[in-house]
């Protein structure tokens, strides 16, 4: 199944809809994907929720971010944005986990005795 296959059936849109949409548009399908795993994300202004989304990436140790990749999401490119989705909807099992585990593992300060 191809990106874009997989992202339209998992948003159950047509491929040839998500082809048409716009960088802006896409990236509010992504910004709402995410939103499930990071409920926070939703409330923010669109200025800072790429910067969010980027560390929502980096601690869900997505693979595709490099320098390049984050350069180009920031300038909404489409090619990035299909990739992001498609790793998000690809992965929501494992996010999904992870959002649920994330409060419990937090580091507490153990006492030295």
């Amino acid at each position: 199944m191809t990106d874009l296959s997989l992202i339209a059936s998992r948003l159950d849109i047509r491929a040839v809809d998500l082809d048409g949409k716009t960088a802006d548009e896409l990236l509010q399908l992504l910004i709402d994907a995410i939103t499930t795993f990071d409920n926070e994300l939703g409330n923010l202004p669109r200025t800072e929720c790429v910067g969010r989304m980027i560390k929502f990436f980096q601690t869900h140790k997505c693979d595709l971010l490099n320098s390049e990749w984050m350069t180009s999401f920031e300038k909404g490119e489409k090619r990035v944005l299909y990739s992001l989705l498609h790793w998000t909807l690809s992965n929501s099992d494992v996010l999904s986990m992870r959002s649920y585990l994330e409060p419990f593992l937090m580091p507490l300060d153990v006492p030295e005795e």
